[in-house]
């Protein structure tokens, strides 16, 4: 996994659409619940989850056997505002540029957080990568996907809803 080319994620976007395990499922709906934000409650304003997805095994090699192939490998992530960009320590992203990026953060190649940067459009770009990758780690991680500007969660184990959401929400 060579990445030579950056990813950029505007500082408003991070984080936004979240990849957390299931067990934060009653924390985090709680949350959205009681949001008063209009859709806004960004990162730092969350609580912190009581299991976070570093404590799931996830590799980025689990993560490039999924996505790898399908979107572009960088580890130059960068977030920020457009007149100034950031490098994001430990970053990573798998996109490309129709469908946005799985993107987040690693220590030693084990996963520490991961999010979606859905640039998804009404064009004809093939999110099935997307979907099907998100629709594993589901399975095999016990992980949901967590929409902080829809307030809705969505079960990455049921392929149905996974689709659903990537190409309608």
């Amino acid at each position: 996994m060579n990445g030579d080319q950056s990813y950029f994620v505007h500082e408003d976007d991070w984080a936004m659409i979240e990849i957390i395990p299931e067990v934060n499922v009653p924390q985090v709906s709680m949350t959205m619940q009681h949001d008063e934000t209009g859709g806004n409650l960004h990162l730092n304003n969350r609580p912190v989850l009581r299991c976070p997805i570093a404590m799931h095994g996830l590799s980025l090699d689990i993560l490039e056997s999924l996505f790898g192939g399908k979107l572009s490998y960088t580890d130059d992530l960068m977030t920020g505002r457009t007149n100034d960009m950031q490098h994001v320590d430990n970053g990573f992203a798998f996109h490309h540029d129709t469908v946005g990026a799985v993107y987040g953060t690693h220590h030693d190649g084990m996963v520490c957080s991961l999010y979606i940067d859905n640039r998804l459009c009404d064009c004809d770009a093939d999110f099935k990568p997307i979907i099907k990758g998100l629709h594993k780690l589901g399975r095999k991680f016990n992980l949901v996907l967590a929409d902080w500007w829809l307030d809705t969660l969505v079960e990455l184990k049921d392929m149905q809803r996974v689709t659903y959401y990537v190409e309608e929400e």
